[in-house]
């Protein structure tokens, strides 16, 4: 099987295969992907083709304590899973995200695995499938003198050129906002943009006709990036951090199909001498020179903001969770008209926070992160139903 460049659906031709949800909140969610490699298991990202082609990535500790790196594919939506690939590590390894090119087809996915030079250091691993999944094979790795080698995101643009960002450690104990970049689709790859500190790193990253951004937190502040070249030269068009607050965390961007920017992340404020910490949505209309809040959500307790993605309709979703009373929930905001008004469209309890969100261009919406039954976490991929 092979996946070709998606072909993405006219409006209309989507319309008839994914009807727009005008309301939110009388949304249906289902779960359709319950998998744990033994002891436990959780998804860390999400591709979603629109031929039915979804792949998540994640991590997992079988049955002997061995923890695991894998990604699962469906050819189907969802319908049935299979594995396609599984990294046995040596006391580390979790896939962190996965991308199948839009211009080329190529699957990439990332991973942290324990490094084989010394037990003390990771390796950041970037892997390649030019056969949809059926084969891969290693085509970038760094190796951290430390256990900071975290490749969080990955994408390819318009283009055909690939990015990989993420938390990278040095051996002075620096942590680097790091973005790597490939020109030959994943044959060799350069580091184009470092930003060394205490608490900088990259956790998501996306790409329009006309640039390419990276988002986390540089100097513990939400910070997005920008190149408008390529990956040759990135500035900081963003940086959020409301007056008082210590730390804000931009987790993830998505863009619409009219080149609208959403950055989800959390931030603290301070309320009456108070620390709040916020669930954080901001939005750009022109691509990344001004920026504007349209979510300032305060939860019940402080919140995990992972994801976000944006649907063929223009809807938004931002996922993640918090955890209250010793439950936590795994919920997903979302908004049908750019982030004027928002609602909790889908709220589950006993789950860990979701992690990872893509859709496809036929209106097909994916969450994924980890439930917990009878205590277990089991990788869990959730589909919203239109």
């Amino acid at each position: 099987m092979k996946i070709k460049t998606p072909q993405f659906l006219s409006l209309g031709a989507a319309l008839l295969l994914a009807p727009l949800t005008p309301i939110l909140a009388q949304s249906t969610w289902q779960t359709v992907d319950d998998y744990t490699a033994g002891q436990s298991g959780i998804v860390k990202g999400l591709a979603a083709v629109d031929n039915g082609v979804v792949f998540s990535a994640g991590s997992g500790t079988d049955l002997a304590g061995i923890p695991h790196a894998f990604v699962r594919r469906t050819l189907d939506g969802g319908q049935t899973w299979l594995p396609v690939l599984d990294l046995p590590g040596n006391g580390t390894a979790t896939s962190l995200a996965v991308t199948v090119g839009q211009r080329s087809g190529l699957v990439f996915a990332t991973a942290m695995l324990r490094s084989m030079k010394n037990i003390q250091w990771n390796d950041w691993v970037v892997l390649r499938s030019a056969d949809a999944g059926t084969t891969w094979s290693p085509v970038d790795v760094l190796t951290a003198p430390n256990f900071f080698a975290y490749p969080n995101a990955v994408v390819e643009d318009s283009a055909g050129r690939v990015f990989v960002g993420g938390r990278f450690g040095d051996t002075q104990g620096r942590q680097h906002f790091l973005t790597r970049r490939s020109l030959d689709g994943g044959t060799t790859w350069a580091t184009v943009d470092d930003l060394a500190g205490g608490f900088n790193w990259a956790t998501g990253m996306a790409a329009t006709p006309t640039a390419v951004f990276a988002v986390g937190r540089i100097a513990n502040v939400w910070s997005v990036r920008r190149s408008m070249d390529g990956g040759s030269t990135w500035t900081t068009v963003d940086q959020f951090q409301p007056a008082a607050a210590q730390l804000s965390h931009a987790s993830q961007i998505a863009a619409d199909v009219s080149g609208n920017l959403y950055v989800a992340g959390w931030a603290q404020f301070v309320v009456n001498k108070a620390v709040q910490a916020h669930w954080v949505t901001r939005k750009s209309t022109n691509g990344g020179l001004n920026w504007t809040t349209v979510d300032n959500y305060l939860p019940p307790a402080t919140p995990a903001v992972n994801a976000v993605t944006v649907d063929a309709f223009g809807r938004v979703f931002v996922t993640g969770g918090y955890s209250i009373g010793g439950v936590s929930h795994w919920i997903t905001r979302g908004s049908t008209n750019g982030g004027v008004n928002w609602v909790l469209t889908d709220d589950v309890a006993g789950a860990v926070a979701a992690a990872a969100a893509a859709s496809d261009a036929a209106g097909n919406v994916f969450t994924g992160g980890a439930v917990s039954p009878a205590g277990v976490n089991h990788a869990t991929v959730r589909k919203l139903v239109p």
